[in-house]
Formats: structure tokens, C-alpha cells, sequence
């Protein structure tokens, strides 16, 4: 499979070959929500997926719980983040 940001100038292009979990994981970057986005905390390797629209309300709402810092401390995953971490379940 071919993630393809541009067909005319073919910028963007990323080859997932076989890999389902990453093309569906790249495809599903936007900007306006982290709904469904690949979150990640590198010092512990932790990754998850977002199931809130905007994951700073979520961090707000369960401050007092007993969730782990990586959750609080973690990133959107990049594209280059999302292709090595598919690639190493592979």
C-alpha cells in the first residue's frame, strides 16, 4: 500500500508495503484532533492510541488519577516515530 500526499508531484510518498497498522496509522494524522492518534513517550518506549478529540482535556480530566507519567508526558507520534515503531512489531 502507498500513503500518496500529493499525486501530481508524488511528494510525501511512503511505502508501507504490506503493513496495514502503519498505512492506517499515517493516513489518520490530521491536525484538528487527537482522535485516534498514535501517541508515544520515548524514554519508556510507552505508545497508545488517543480516543479524545483533544488528548490536553483528557490529561486535565485524570490529573488526580493513577495513570502513568508517560501519559501525561508523551507526544503525537511522527510519521518517522509510526514507520521504526511498525517496523520493530514486524
Amino acid at each position: 500500500m502507498i500513503y500518496d500526499v500529493d499525486t501530481v508531484t508524488k511528494k510525501g510518498r511512503i511505502d508501507c508495503g504490506t503493513n496495514e497498522e502503519l498505512f492506517l496509522a499515517i493516513a489518520a494524522l490530521r491536525d484538528d484532533t487527537d482522535d485516534s492518534q498514535w501517541f508515544v513517550y520515548p524514554p519508556e518506549n510507552a505508545w497508545f492510541v488517543c480516543h479524545d478529540d483533544d488528548i490536553n482535556y483528557a490529561r486535565e480530566y485524570i490529573k488526580e488519577s493513577v495513570q502513568a507519567a508517560w501519559f501525561h508526558c508523551s507526544h503525537k507520534a511522527s510519521v518517522n516515530e509510526l514507520i521504526e515503531h511498525f517496523k520493530e512489531k514486524e
